[in-house]
């Protein structure tokens, strides 16, 4: 079941005129507004800009809990920045914090080791985890965090056979509380490259 009192934006699918993440960290709360701005999306924190995303974000939201990866829908070029976006807002401590993205497709791709970051206060950064490879890459958060974002320079090393060749990226968010409960939530988008 949603929960749309606490977090609201836009369901699943790309995301509309503007939407609202609401995280909070151990050492206190914040809200973080996301607006499309034509192609890209602008992050504000209690109204104030602290971050853009290149491109617009494709949602999911679960159970007080929301991921998003933002991509271009079409590529000609080799490199290309994919961000990923999520945010946890329920009641309880929440430890081992992780978030995965996955390239896969019929072409060679890989997925560079990116920049973690948390929209909030803590004393440590997020640091990648066993596990990580070419074609996956995990970061984990420090206990308390509940909003953040993933970097990452996707790469295609072949040519396409065909005019557009479907390459298929899924982001992971996992996470639990000191009283045991689970957030599980998975956002697939696709990438279609026209390299050649």
């Amino acid at each position: 079941m949603n929960r749309r009192e606490i977090i609201g934006l836009g369901g699943l699918g790309a995301l509309g005129g503007g939407g609202a993440i609401v995280g909070t960290t151990l050492y206190g709360s914040s809200k973080l507004d996301l607006e499309r701005d034509g192609d890209s999306t602008v992050v504000r924190k209690d109204g104030e800009q602290i971050d853009s995303l290149e491109h617009v974000v494709t949602t999911v939201e679960y159970d007080g809990a929301i991921l998003g990866i933002s991509t271009p829908h079409r590529s000609n070029v080799q490199k290309t920045e994919v961000a990923v976006v999520w945010a946890i807002r329920r009641d309880g401590l929440w430890a081992d914090v992780t978030v995965e993205l996955v390239t896969s497709g019929d072409v060679r791709t890989s997925l560079s080791r990116g920049t973690a970051t948390v929209y909030g206060s803590t004393w440590r950064s997020p640091w990648e985890t066993e596990g990580s490879s070419r074609s996956k890459r995990r970061y984990a958060y420090r206990t308390g965090t509940t909003a953040g974002r993933l970097g990452l320079l996707h790469t295609v090393f072949e040519t396409t056979e065909s005019e557009n060749e479907v390459i298929e990226l899924e982001a992971r968010l996992s996470a639990r509380s000191l009283t045991g409960s689970r957030v599980e939530l998975t956002t697939q988008t696709e990438l279609i490259s026209t390299l050649n």
